[in-house]
């Protein structure tokens, strides 16, 4: 039987009860610190769904959930989130109760979903439970520890089930965590002593983008920013002095003696972080749904400093390639300097990634220059002196050709075979499966028996991952044993002042108790020997020739792999330099610092992992992983959608193997002149 229930979070009837809340010192994901894993907060949008009261936290797929309260078991539903103010619930079917508890789960939603003709891994138990005051605390997205009962008492702390999928626009295993009282959405985040995001209508201030905060409201925003990223930023002076820095943000204050849109300071901010010059530390503004989201039909992008139209929409093929001179009549010249100045996204001095950006994005970088609403229009001006205006249109943007995402990928990795014994492994993100690498270990193992067999491994345009599965992966082609990280540096460990403005961190609390003061200001240490030695996998090690791909966007934890593979001298590396540095990285936790005024979300690495201090004479110190090869990024070869990197190393393969070749027929000649002279001499000395 489906039953249907209507959550009533329009903002009109939105309000939230106000009662003082017991802070919890559990965090519902088992093993984890609090804060960890959230992924969406009240007042987030997701995709185009505006977030109310919910908080949505992600683990690994069967992750244990542990209560963060003490109360009783109201209910204990299948429930499928059509939209998060609407849902289905649907009874419990008779199933054998011998069952462990995750197969009959199992069974239960491919019953559900064949009668609903849902997806199976989207239903999923909805658990709430009541505690003495009469609050409601509800967990959706749990696969079943046990099937409790109404009334069943539950202990803070106690495992009540392993983490599934909570709503269909969430990608990832997550739980979606909510709290009400008399049927009333309470804040979620408050129970954690977490800062909150959460806002009743009435305290909902809803203003136009066109609206600009006072002096004194952007002022104490830039402060905040400012304290927080002196604070905690393990890197900031990595790339950049802090004299020159003080200069950068001296700079940006003074420009704010007059008012700004959200849009306008965010623009400020993001030159600061250009100068820090780490790919980890973001700015952010939440998106809004109520803005349909258009293209212009020509898509432009730099390359040789001129602006080329690399990609249409179906009916404008005839400005394909055309140069532009001018764009709203602003000359194209001071728009690249004006933009270069926003762009950022490698790390230390990598310039890979600003050319990439520049190529590609450069009309979304307009477009967020020139528009605080969006504009539904632009007038170009191309080199042969004719004008257009375009309007732009509602569509997608694989709908461009040549196609504008030809590197995207539709799968975590895949795998294929050319001529002459060589295979391809493409891993397009390390953020894989246990089954995915049992996958990718079985056809390394097959390639390996057989002859003579080559391997291509492409990690580019992959955006990192888990470092434990890139050991892991490594492991299946290591030489010897390898360790990924030297040592790790915070800026304390004891509490941050900034956690008081922190989305995701509770006020006071302390994250790296563990790490150990080296002597320098400001300088923790969590030593080598915390780390682990990785030894080559003894039953799956390919032992033949390997060939790497990387780009400008094999950034943050995908830089390990090929790091990993040029310390080891494992291969041929061709491509592009990485867009993270082979030395260290800024990353694994981040402070999220609201900034409130503005409504804007700083993000700030804690971390600074170190792979290896010894600078290497090939690779200068704050640069990525160079290529043995390099490929320069073509934007001919994007109009002819060909490959280059891959044809290159299928190139070095096809020419090794004719070297051999002819290595080997010179080795027979040589052979034959010898036993020729021997023959020769032989005779003679009979004679």
């Amino acid at each position: 039987m489906k039953k249907e229930v209507i959550f009533l979070l329009i903002a009109c009837s939105f309000s939230l009860f106000s009662m003082s809340q017991d802070v919890s010192d559990v965090w519902i994901i088992k093993g984890k610190d609090i804060g960890s894993g959230i992924i969406f907060t009240p007042q987030d949008y997701i995709k185009k769904e505006l977030n109310y009261s919910n908080l949505f936290v992600t683990a690994k797929e069967n992750s244990e959930v542990i209560s963060p309260i003490s109360g009783k078991v109201e209910t204990l539903d299948y429930s499928y989130y059509n939209t998060l103010s609407y849902s289905s619930t649907y009874d419990i079917p008779e199933i054998n109760d011998s069952l462990k508890p995750l197969e009959k789960d199992r069974k239960i939603r491919e019953i559900i979903a064949n009668n609903q003709k849902l997806t199976p891994s989207r239903i999923s138990v909805l658990l709430s439970i009541k505690d003495e005051k009469g609050r409601v605390y509800r967990f959706l997205g749990i696969r079943p520890f046990k099937f409790f009962k109404t009334g069943d008492k539950i202990r803070k702390g106690e495992t009540i089930g392993y983490v599934g999928y909570s709503y269909h626009s969430v990608e990832a295993p997550s739980i979606m965590f909510s709290v009400d009282y008399k049927g009333k959405p309470v804040d979620p985040m408050g129970i954690f002593g977490l800062t909150t995001t959460f806002l009743p209508s009435s305290k909902k201030i809803k203003r136009p983008s066109s609206y600009k905060f006072s002096k004194s409201e952007l002022l104490k925003d830039f402060i905040v920013f400012k304290n927080s990223l002196e604070e905690s930023h393990p890197g900031l002076y990595d790339y950049i002095s802090k004299k020159e820095l003080d200069s950068v943000f001296d700079s940006v204050e003074k420009r704010l003696k007059n008012s700004m849109t959200s849009h306008q300071f965010k623009a400020s901010l993001m030159g600061v972080l250009k100068e820090i010059r780490d790919s980890h530390t973001n700015i952010i503004s939440k998106k809004n749904p109520s803005r349909k989201i258009t293209y212009p039909p020509v898509l432009f992008g730099v390359t040789n400093d001129s602006v080329i139209v690399y990609a249409t929409h179906p009916d404008y093929k005839q400005y394909l390639n055309k140069r532009i001179v001018r764009i709203d009549q602003k000359d194209v010249k001071n728009l690249i300097f004006k933009i270069r100045k926003l762009v950022y996204g490698g790390d230390g001095y990598i310039n890979t990634v600003e050319k990439r950006i520049l190529l590609f994005d450069f009309w979304k970088y307009y477009h967020f220059i020139s528009s605080e609403d969006g504009t539904d229009g632009l007038s170009l001006e191309f080199s042969d002196g004719s004008r257009q205006n375009f309007t732009y249109v509602q569509t997608t943007l694989k709908s461009y050709e040549p196609n504008y995402q030809h590197y995207s990928a539709n799968s975590n990795f895949y795998v294929s075979n050319f001529k002459n014994s060589t295979y391809l492994l493409d891993i397009n993100t390390f953020e894989l499966t246990e089954k995915d690498i049992d996958s990718i270990g079985r056809f390394i193992k097959s390639v390996n028996e057989l002859e003579s067999s080559k391997l291509i491994i492409d990690v580019r345009d992959n955006l990192g991952g888990e470092v434990n599965n890139i050991e892991r992966l490594y492991s299946f082609i290591a030489t010897a044993p390898f360790s990924v990280t030297q040592y790790q540096k915070v800026n304390s460990n004891t509490t941050y002042q900034s956690f008081k403005h922190s989305l995701n961190i509770p006020q006071n609390h302390v994250l790296f108790e563990n790490y150990r003061y080296s002597g320098n200001k400001n300088e923790y240490i969590l030593a080598q020997d915390n780390f682990p030695t990785i030894k080559p996998n003894t039953e799956i090690n390919f032992k033949g020739d390997v060939y790497l791909l990387i780009n400008e966007f094999s950034q943050s934890a995908s830089t390990i792999f090929p790091a990993l593979f040029f310390k080891q001298k494992r291969g041929v590396i061709i491509g592009r330099e990485t867009g993270s540095t082979y030395y260290q990285m800024n990353a694994l936790k981040f402070n999220r610092v609201h900034l409130k005024h503005t409504d804007l979300e700083l993000r700030i690495p804690l971390v600074k992992v170190v792979f290896d201090e010894d600078v290497d004479k090939d690779i200068p110190w704050g640069r990525g992983v160079i290529p043995d090869y390099i490929v320069s990024l073509q934007y001919e070869a994007f109009l002819k959608e060909t490959d280059p990197i891959i044809s290159k190393a299928l190139f070095l393969i096809e020419s090794k193997n004719t070297s051999f070749q002819e290595r080997g027929h010179l080795t027979s000649v040589l052979i034959l002149v010898l036993v020729l002279c021997i023959i020769f001499f032989k005779k003679l000395f009979v004679q």
